[in-house]
C-alpha cells in the first residue's frame, strides 16, 4: 500500500484523478453510482418530490484531445451512437451532449409525473394560494418533466470542452 501511495504522490495527474474519485464517493448516489440531481422550482408551498439520479454509461463519455473540441473529437462522439439528431453545447458548461430522441428511435424521451397534489391535467398542478386584498386569486401553477434515456448509446457526452465566448 505504501508503494501505491508513493506512485500516486509522484504523478500529479493520477493524484488529481484519485482525489476527484474520492470526492464523488462522498456525494449522494444511486445504486449504480449515478450522481443525485436536486430539483425544485423554489416556490413556496411546493410539494416535495423525490430526487433523481444521473446514470451515464461511461463508454458514452469521451474526453477532448486538447481542451477545445476538434473535428476528430466530434467524430469520436458521433461514431459511438447511431442516428444522432441533436448536438448541444453551452458556454456555461464544459461538456457537449449528442443525442437522438423518441421512443421509436430508442432515444431520449420526455416523461412527466402524474398524480400530483392539486392536479388539473396530467403533470400539471394548480394549487390555490389565496385571495389578495385586491380580490385577485393567486394560484401556484407547476409542471414537472424529466428525461429518460432508453438505451445507453442514445446519449453521448464530450467532456472537457472549453466553450467559446
Amino acid at each position: 500500500m505504501r508503494n501505491l501511495a508513493k506512485v500516486v504522490d509522484r504523478d500529479g495527474s493520477l493524484k488529481l484523478y484519485i482525489g476527484a474519485y474520492k470526492e464523488t464517493e462522498t456525494k449522494p448516489q444511486d445504486t449504480s453510482g449515478g450522481a443525485e440531481i436536486a430539483m425544485a422550482a423554489g416556490h413556496e408551498a411546493e410539494p416535495t418530490l423525490p430526487g433523481t439520479f444521473v446514470d451515464h454509461d461511461l463508454e458514452q463519455r469521451i474526453r477532448t484531445r486538447s481542451g477545445g473540441p476538434t473535428p476528430d473529437d466530434f467524430d469520436d462522439l458521433l461514431s459511438k451512437r447511431r442516428d444522432s439528431q441533436h448536438l448541444l453545447m453551452s458556454d456555461l458548461t464544459s461538456s457537449a451532449v449528442c443525442l437522438r430522441t423518441g421512443a421509436d428511435n430508442e432515444g431520449v424521451i420526455g416523461v412527466r409525473q402524474t398524480g400530483l397534489p392539486d392536479e388539473v391535467a396530467p403533470g400539471l398542478s394548480a394549487r390555490f394560494m389565496g385571495i389578495k386584498e385586491t380580490a385577485v386569486i393567486d394560484y401556484l401553477v407547476s409542471t414537472y418533466y424529466s428525461a429518460e434515456v432508453l438505451v445507453p448509446d442514445a446519449l453521448g457526452v464530450l467532456e472537457d470542452c472549453q466553450g467559446g465566448g
